[in-house]
């Protein structure tokens, strides 16, 4: 039900209730109806149709749900630009991320490793501006895949498809040197990666 429509639902239920009571309504004992009425009104069945609606739209929006990652961490290596076969660009890199917990043992921070994936102009601008040890910030979305190892095992792995991808410190281009650890250091190998398939068809890597 709309706003006018309510609205005047409202004030005719509040002009019955004068009717039926017989009584002069208070201010405080007015508002008090008003928002009763409101109640009644929006847990009765006119009520919960327009609920369903609105929930019914959101669903198709996809509103009630949401993937959404933002990282800040640096480069392991310097990305490489590659093209599928039908031409489409496309670089893939690992960003290291610190933790924010340092190991007690250690007493460094812990790195997490996380393959991102950028398409198109965004592939072709990573592949230009940013090298090993230069920080970056990505926006994307998780995104799970499901390939096979050359053993024959059935493997998933998890990576951000990005966005946007922004520069995530004040270095100069040329100017590629590591400041916050090694983050050049041997990373977890994931076999099979070229097996694994995306829209636009099988990465070239």
């Amino acid at each position: 039900m709309c706003g006018k429509k309510r609205l005047g639902f409202l004030f005719h239920l509040d002009a019955a209730f004068i009717i039926l009571t017989g009584i002069k309504q208070t201010t405080e004992l007015k508002i008090y109806a008003l928002c009763l009425l409101a109640l009644i009104q929006y847990f009765t069945i006119p009520g919960l149709i327009t609920q369903k609606k609105q929930r019914k739209k959101l669903e198709e929006r996809g509103l009630n749900m949401l993937n959404k990652i933002v990282l800040q961490g640096r480069l392991s290596k310097n990305p490489e630009l590659r093209h599928t076969q039908g031409g489409n660009p496309v670089v893939s890199f690992r960003l290291a991320v610190d933790r924010d917990f340092k190991d007690k043992q250690t007493g460094e921070k812990a790195i997490d490793w996380i393959d991102v994936v950028a398409w198109r102009n965004t592939a072709e601008f990573v592949s230009r501006y940013f090298t090993k040890g230069r920080m970056a910030v990505v926006e994307g979305r998780l995104q799970m895949r499901d390939w096979t190892d050359k053993d024959g095992n059935k493997r998933t792995s998890a990576e951000v498809v990005a966005d946007h991808i922004y520069f995530g410190d004040s270095q100069r281009s040329g100017d590629t040197s590591n400041t916050s650890g090694d983050y050049g250091a041997p990373e977890p190998q994931q076999d099979g990666f070229s097996e694994l398939a995306d829209d636009d068809g099988k990465l070239p890597f």
